[in-house]
């Protein structure tokens, strides 16, 4: 669940969501990372001990549990409104496909002024248009 800056005068809470799942620890950096590309976490898998909730269907009023342990629903007293979008990053792809998101626009703007860029801006992102140079010089 993220933060998404979207302005509003009525004060509704903006933010980015896909399934809602609740956790009764503190995950690691690492298992943070690896959560998004993991649409089941099974009971074999470590994490599984320290999920006491996911939420999936949000379609409703009503979130329910997708695990059978007792944590509650969730009820709102209005419907939520969900705006589905395509802003996101593939679990797997192979190395030579390119993957653009909006964070790589940046970096591709220096790249073709031919600006080199300095690891103290802080930039993210990557650089993709270099693997093709040879096509724009023949």
């Amino acid at each position: 669940m993220g933060f998404n800056t979207q302005v509003t005068n009525l004060g509704y809470t903006h933010m980015d969501l896909a399934d809602f799942r609740v956790w009764n620890r503190a995950l690691t950096d690492t298992e943070a990372r690896n959560i998004p590309c993991m649409r089941n976490i099974d009971p074999s898998n470590p994490l599984y001990s320290s999920l006491i909730a996911h939420y999936r269907d949000m379609n409703s009023t009503t979130w329910f549990n997708a695990l059978d342990n007792g944590t509650p629903d969730l009820t709102f007293s209005n419907t939520p409104l969900i705006n589905v979008s395509g802003n996101y990053t593939p679990c797997e792809r192979p190395s030579d496909e390119v993957f653009v998101q909006n964070l790589d626009i940046v970096p591709q703007i220096f790249y073709w002024l031919g600006v080199k860029t300095q690891d103290t801006w802080g930039l993210q992102g990557e650089v993709f248009l270099s693997r093709f140079e040879l096509e724009f010089l023949k």
